[in-house]
């Protein structure tokens, strides 16, 4: 059964590596499904206190054909609404940094700029 996480990191930027991501299918459909509309074309890079292996575990592996996997779970940040926070198999990313997607532009809709303080909550199994 899967258990509500409260997590907390710091906003920092990308390479831009997730907009491709993002509005690419296969990705792209899992997102607009999960999100319930379509996804913002672009993940938040979070680094978070501690790697995530000793925070929680993904519960879902999206495994497309052709394509690199994602470990993801869904969540959710107050006052915005429900986000899929992600970590792609293949990643240049240490293992304290996950990325979120939403339905929006979190860094215009929450005011957030690199080193900005975020929480948000997701659902693991651990």
């Amino acid at each position: 059964m899967n258990r509500k996480v409260e997590l907390r990191g710091h906003v920092f930027s990308g390479i831009g590596e997730g907009k491709i991501y993002v509005t690419k299918n296969p990705y792209h459909s899992l997102f607009r499904a999960l999100l319930e509309g379509a996804p913002f074309p672009g993940t938040l890079n979070v680094i978070l206190e501690k790697p995530w292996y000793l925070l929680f575990s993904f519960p879902h592996v999206y495994r497309p054909r052709g394509f690199g996997a994602i470990r993801y779970t869904l969540g959710y940040i107050d006052n915005v609404g429900k986000i899929v926070v992600l970590r792609p198999d293949k990643t240049r990313h240490p293992d304290d940094v996950v990325e979120i997607v939403s339905r929006y532009n979190l860094r215009e809709l929450l005011g957030l700029k690199d080193g900005s303080i975020m929480e948000f909550y997701i659902y693991a199994d651990r």
